[in-house]
């Protein structure tokens, strides 16, 4: 009998009596959740950044989710693109990753779950996100408008012969 009531005790264990230690540093995590830890809250989109090296990709990626409220990255990835501009070509760098909060259960944690969830900026980072999107759709239109116009340009210069 003492057994059963000792297993609804342990079963009745609120969330808020579990407190949570965070990295002090961001992590990146190319695959699954780093192990001891237990993932709290991940947001839906990607965030994604670009620079001329992997390393400063990396580092403008860390820093967009730091200040989103993540400490860790998790399916990061990194792919080298060409960019060409004035007839120079130069490689470029994309990263992305999904912000998230993560946590390890600790006497000595600090951080309740509650907490942690709501450390994660999920609308900021869904803003983010559409900004990103809404700037390539801007950027396709204005390439093809610059299309249109040569075009134009070249077709008037034809039929003025």
């Amino acid at each position: 009998m003492e057994e059963q009531r000792e297993k609804q005790d342990v079963a009745q264990i609120k969330s808020d009596d579990l407190f949570y230690e965070t990295p002090d540093e961001i992590g990146l995590s190319r695959r699954g959740i780093p192990g001891g830890f237990e993932l709290i809250r991940k947001a839906d989109d990607a965030l994604e950044r670009s620079a001329r090296s992997e390393s400063m990709a990396k580092y403008k990626l860390a820093e967009a989710c730091k200040k989103y409220g993540a400490n860790v990255i998790l399916n990061y990835s990194a792919e080298r693109f060409v960019r060409n501009s004035i007839g120079f070509s130069f490689y470029m760098y994309r990263v992305s990753g999904y912000p998230a909060v993560m946590g390890k259960v600790s006497k000595n944690g600090s951080f309740s779950r509650e907490e942690l969830e709501d450390s994660l900026k999920v609308n900021e980072i869904q803003a983010d996100v559409k900004r990103s999107k809404s700037a390539k759709r801007g950027n396709f239109i204005l390439k093809c408008f610059a299309v249109g116009m040569a075009l134009f340009f070249l077709a008037g210069f034809l039929m003025s012969k």
